[in-house]
């Protein structure tokens, strides 16, 4: 692979790249991937700054790790999204990734394939999303 061929190359290719410790593989990579990173986690940390941190944290993994990519298990973008989100939501929820990472496990034991269906997921983060009252005030609220 020539440094003229990049932007002809295939996400796997680049990523081959990058593990052979190629800087212009990574630029490559970032050129194509990071604007969605950068988008993903902005929405879900709100914050420029924070969202700037986890893209470059996502492509510093991807340098240092790039054989824990599967390119038969999806594409660059999903793996680079995935680390994405759940480095933003643990930046939200001030806890390290890997305990996200823990969670995300538990919850699919439970949900197993449904999490997998976009509806489902969309009824569990609406479900999970609406606030509650204490039982107290709920009972309070309706004697109102």
């Amino acid at each position: 692979m020539r440094v003229d061929d990049l932007t002809l190359a295939s996400d796997a290719q680049l990523v081959v790249g990058i593990a052979r410790w190629r800087q212009d593989a990574l630029a490559e990579a970032y050129r194509r991937h990071a604007g969605a990173v950068f988008a993903l986690a902005s929405r879900v940390l709100g914050s420029r700054n924070l969202a700037e941190e986890v893209v470059q944290e996502i492509f510093l993994r991807l340098w240092n790790d790039a054989d824990r990519f599967d390119p038969d298990r999806g594409t660059l973008r999903s793996w680079l999204l995935h680390h994405g989100r759940r480095d933003a939501v643990a930046a939200e929820l001030f806890v390290h990734p890997q305990t996200v990472r823990y969670r995300m496990g538990q919850l699919r034991e439970v949900f197993g394939d449904r999490l997998e269906d976009p509806r489902h997921v969309l009824e569990l983060t609406i479900a999970l999303g609406l606030p509650t009252a204490p039982p107290q005030q709920a009972g309070a609220q309706e004697e109102e």
